[in-house]
């Protein structure tokens, strides 16, 4: 029964802030307001009993994906956020960057795409009940953007010259005689694509993937062999 007061304005909202009264609407949103990538709605999602499976197959995908393309394990850490929605759950892939290297970062969302993947040919299901990737730097990753750019490096002019270099970059790592050089622009998008495995490999240390059975528990899992530095940039003469 919906209360008015004198004037005749409905006055619920107030009587359950005051009186602590339940109403319908409070109760956990259902998971039907979830959309894919091309835009068809989202079946249920992961039951809790499967939460335990779920997570160790997106932690393990990642994990793969890192080692397929011979990035150090040691650089990468991983996180698998459960999301509860009524007696579904949901997840979030945390990957966090330990030792700071500019190609590996803006190659974060090539990285995410080869991880879902992976997630998507292990458990289709699983891949769907992904919200999302989310990427951070740790503290003492080494990364050296500690201030925001001024107005200035949002002008046109800066923004164009830093899709020109962006154009090199890829260029430059489509080439496989060049694929072997980190990057060092800055202030990059994402790259779409990954360098293919065999080039990747010959740019970052000689380490060895982790196996995901070595990952069942959510807090980030230490190193497994000593820790390596980022590859060094190596220049050709006549080459910036």
């Amino acid at each position: 029964m919906k209360h008015r007061n004198r004037t005749g304005l409905n006055v619920s909202w107030l009587n359950r802030i005051l009186y602590n009264t339940p109403r319908e609407h409070d109760a956990p949103s259902p998971s039907t307001g979830f959309f894919d990538i091309e835009g068809q709605p989202v079946p249920l999602s992961i039951a809790r009993q499967d939460v335990r499976a779920a997570r160790e197959l997106i932690r393990a995908a990642a994990v793969r994906t890192a080692g397929v393309f011979g990035i150090p394990a040691n650089w990468l850490s991983y996180e698998v956020v459960t999301i509860s929605d009524d007696e579904k759950a949901y997840f979030q892939l945390q990957v966090s960057l330990r030792i700071w290297d500019e190609q590996l970062w803006t190659q974060s969302s090539a990285f995410e795409q080869q991880a879902l993947k992976r997630i998507r040919e292990d458990d289709v299901n699983v891949a769907r009940a992904v919200r999302a990737v989310l990427w951070r730097v740790l503290p003492d990753a080494g990364c050296p953007h500690d201030e925001l750019a001024g107005a200035a490096a949002w002008k046109p002019d800066a923004v164009k010259s830093r899709s020109v270099a962006y154009d090199r970059l890829r260029t430059e790592l489509a080439m496989p005689a060049l694929a072997t050089l980190p990057s060092v622009v800055t202030g990059l998008e994402a790259s779409a694509t990954l360098p293919m495995p065999d080039q990747a490999r010959a740019g970052f240390s000689d380490t060895h993937p982790v196996q995901a059975s070595g990952f069942h528990e959510t807090r980030p899992v230490p190193p497994l062999h000593e820790e390596t530095e980022p590859a060094s940039l190596q220049t050709r003469p006549g080459r910036l």
